[in-house]
């Protein structure tokens, strides 16, 4: 995907935070839009609180490296097996990072996500048959 036609639907989490550090979110914030906080939950593997909804934020950090990406180096990760891909800036001492799918991509997400909910249900199932709270 080209970094100058990603638009704001095509954007699944951004990050901003320090640089050269952990992603777990301990020294930056993730942010989702209302539109694919659901697409964005199943590709972590648990729901993002509102208070990391904001599209505004997402917007800014898309339209910074989008401007950048003339003057400085846009680090860009190819789409992997789970359907995401990236565009990472550094400015100064901050990270700034869009992660992003298209359609096909988010189509992946939720296909995984289902085949992983469904597994978690079918363990659970095993398991109280097992001890005999459920009968076979």
């Amino acid at each position: 995907m080209n970094l100058n036609q990603v638009t704001l639907a095509d954007v699944l989490t951004s990050y901003r935070g320090r640089a050269h550090s952990c992603r777990c979110g301990c020294k930056g914030t993730y942010r989702v839009t209302a539109e694919n906080r659901a697409v964005a939950s199943a590709n972590r593997g648990y729901d993002h609180s509102d208070e990391d909804v904001s599209d505004r934020s997402v917007r800014q950090t898309l339209a910074l490296i989008q401007h950048h990406n003339s003057f400085y180096p846009v680090e860009h990760g190819a789409k992997g097996s789970d359907g995401v891909e990236w565009f990472d800036l550094q400015l100064g001492d901050r990270d700034v990072t869009v992660y992003v799918a298209d359609q096909e991509g988010r189509g992946d997400i939720v296909r995984k996500a289902f085949e992983r909910e469904a597994g978690r249900v079918l363990a659970k199932r095993a398991a109280l048959q097992a001890d005999e709270f459920l009968p076979a």
